[in-house]
């Protein structure tokens, strides 16, 4: 149903290609995500499906299409929406001197407005997948596409697991790890705008909330982004 245009890069789990509807009255360019085999270095691609599927619609999430089943070689995949070529990649993956952080060009740097709506835009989505019980695992600026505005766009669930939200502590302590993720993002975040801007201080002060050694002291995401919300509109 897909003719198959161009590649668009590849991870460990799977090659992600550009590819076009072949119905002529719906010829809409989509990304096609092909898995390498049956068990990648991400786990099972079964598993990242399903918990694709379980995330649902959010606006800052790339938008999954559909599944589809390579018989003939064995493979499975799947369809996502193709993202504009305007969004390019927040960040690089950490260097070996780095380790966990990810790394920056030297000349990026970001603006108080863009600063808001990519850190709203993630904590949102935070609290859109725990409250469905999904826990993303790979919650970094090189897996954050931004534009110039700073609209958002987070994908790329091969790392991501189910839990039982009815386990109301494995609930808890689950989230406060991805906060503290956040919190990691939230200060690359201020590390590349102006350390003059109005709301740093307070900024500063929700980073080392989220990034607190005390689980108990870390706010859930849908805390996080009613801080945040009000620190934009202040």
């Amino acid at each position: 149903q897909f003719q198959i245009q161009q590649l668009l890069g590849e991870g460990a789990s799977g090659t992600i290609f550009k590819a076009t509807s072949i119905d002529v009255n719906n010829q809409d360019e989509v990304a096609i995500k092909i898995f390498k085999g049956s068990v990648t270095s991400d786990g099972f691609p079964e598993d990242e499906l399903q918990t694709y599927l379980a995330a649902g619609h959010h606006p800052s999430i790339v938008k999954l299409k559909s599944v589809i089943d390579l018989d003939d070689q064995g493979k499975k995949g799947f369809v996502m929406e193709l993202i504009p070529a305007h969004f390019y990649n927040l960040g690089k993956p950490p260097t070996l001197n780095t380790c966990t952080r990810d790394v920056f060009d030297e000349d990026f740097k970001l603006s108080e407005q863009q600063l808001f709506e990519i850190a709203i835009s993630m904590a949102s989505v935070g609290a859109h997948l725990h409250e469905r019980g999904i826990m993303h695992g790979d919650l970094y600026a090189h897996n954050v596409l931004v534009d110039d505005t700073g609209n958002t766009l987070f994908g790329d669930f091969g790392a991501a697991s189910r839990y039982d939200k009815r386990d109301l502590a494995l609930a808890f302590y689950l989230e406060r790890i991805e906060v503290k993720a956040f919190g990691f993002l939230l200060d690359d975040l201020l590390s590349l705008c102006p350390a003059n801007i109005s709301a740093h201080d307070a900024l500063c002060k929700l980073r080392d909330l989220c990034l607190s050694q005390d689980q108990q002291m870390r706010p859930c995401f849908n805390k996080i982004l009613t801080e945040l919300t009000l620190l934009r509109n202040s």
